[in-house]
């Protein structure tokens, strides 16, 4: 069930740990305005024993209001059961420890009644919180009446004013409710982003999959079927290099995980390592130190191969020509070719390898690419991080 509310009722733990912290809190206040000095007054009044449970009662409190926060849950339930106790058999009990006057004086353990009936609201349902919190409330009286067949005149006054504090137990209800909605909401929240972080990490890896696929198996299953016979030498590496690629497609360190980085002289060889893939690739390099992301290096090197399969397959150029370049926090890499070249828009939409293995490949990495094109003329594809 986690956090959530039972059928019963029951608040998130972290919910009922704060408003008992708030209780001791707000009853200690009270405890040491009121009933302390008023337990010094009436240090003859009462028996010892009944003296010495009323102090313990206040100690308890203490114990809530400075360990509330880390004590154990198992430890904070004990002690929200142990005060009301406590304090309402105290009441019941005030007038067989009483030996004052005879016309009788309020009792004082009975100014730390509000917050002891209030914690009744972390340990049982509300409407049995109320009904315990008005049997407090009357519980000296009936103390008079069984021990000494009579309510004093101080005590039947008194006795609304105290009843009346069911009111601090229905406000106490309303924020433990509030709470307890509010870390609902918040769970709620946390799941919600987890099953999206879920999805988009999906998503994002079934697109690099597709990618994947389109660059490094289709396109050599594509030139295999231009041959009759034995395959050439290099369409044999390329095959191989797929084989490899999709073998450790699966490995979440091959990239050195996110947030990894690189130096320039690494990238440069994985741009380099790239284009002695291909045949006729003319590749000059301008190295100007510095460290890049590992991620974006694998990924505008991967459009950058990309382009340069396209230029050779379909441009029917000589040669294809790459100038990259690495800077720190830079990256720019231009393949060009004096091809046949062709018209961008013409390009159909399930054709994957100019929109997504090149351009959206740079984009979701927050990178630009640029293709320009003129049929008879050639093609150039400009791949740049940042945009």
């Amino acid at each position: 069930m986690g956090t959530r509310l039972s059928e019963q009722g029951m608040a998130d733990p972290r919910t009922d740990r704060q408003v008992g912290w708030l209780i001791a809190l707000g009853s200690l206040v009270g405890a040491f305005a009121q009933a302390a000095p008023l337990s010094f007054v009436q240090a003859g009044m009462f028996a010892s024993w009944w003296q010495a449970a009323s102090w313990i009662c206040i100690c308890l409190f203490v114990v809530i209001a400075v360990g509330g926060r880390v004590l154990p849950m198992g430890v904070l339930r004990v002690l929200w059961v142990l005060i009301p106790a406590c304090v309402i058999s105290l009441q019941l009990l005030s007038f067989l420890a009483y030996v004052g006057p005879a016309d009788g004086v309020v009792p004082w353990v009975w100014m730390i009644e509000p917050g002891s009936v209030t914690l009744l609201v972390l340990l049982v349902r509300p409407v049995i919180a109320i009904a315990l919190a008005v049997f407090s409330g009357m519980s000296v009286a009936l103390s008079a009446w069984i021990f000494t067949g009579s309510v004093p005149e101080v005590i039947a006054a008194a006795t609304p004013i105290h009843v009346s504090n069911i009111a601090f137990v229905v406000i106490f209800i309303g924020i433990r409710g509030r709470l307890t909605q509010l870390r609902r909401l918040e769970e709620d929240a946390r799941l919600a982003a987890e099953r999206q972080a879920r999805q988009e990490a999906e998503a994002e890896r079934n697109a690099e999959l597709q990618r994947l696929v389109h660059d490094e198996v289709l396109s050599v299953l594509a030139a295999a079927a231009l041959f009759r016979g034995a395959a050439p030498r290099e369409l044999q590496d390329e095959a191989a290099h797929a084989l490899l690629v999709l073998r450790d497609s699966g490995d979440p360190d091959d990239t050195g995980g996110a947030g990894a980085v690189i130096d320039t002289a690494e990238a440069a060889e994985e741009i380099r390592l790239r284009a002695a893939r291909f045949s006729s690739v003319e590749l000059r390099i301008d190295d100007r130190g510095g460290f890049l992301p590992a991620d974006v290096v694998q990924e505008v090197s991967a459009a950058a191969s990309e382009a340069i399969r396209n230029a050779r397959r379909h441009s029917g150029a000589e040669r294809v020509f790459v100038d990259a370049l690495f800077a720190h926090d830079r990256v720019r890499v231009v393949v060009r070719d004096d091809g046949i070249g062709f018209v961008l828009a013409a390009v159909p939409g399930e054709r994957l390898g100019v929109r997504d293995s090149i351009i959206r490949r740079l984009a979701d990495i927050g990178g630009r690419a640029e293709i320009v094109s003129v049929p008879r003329t050639g093609t150039e594809v400009s791949l740049s991080w940042p945009r």
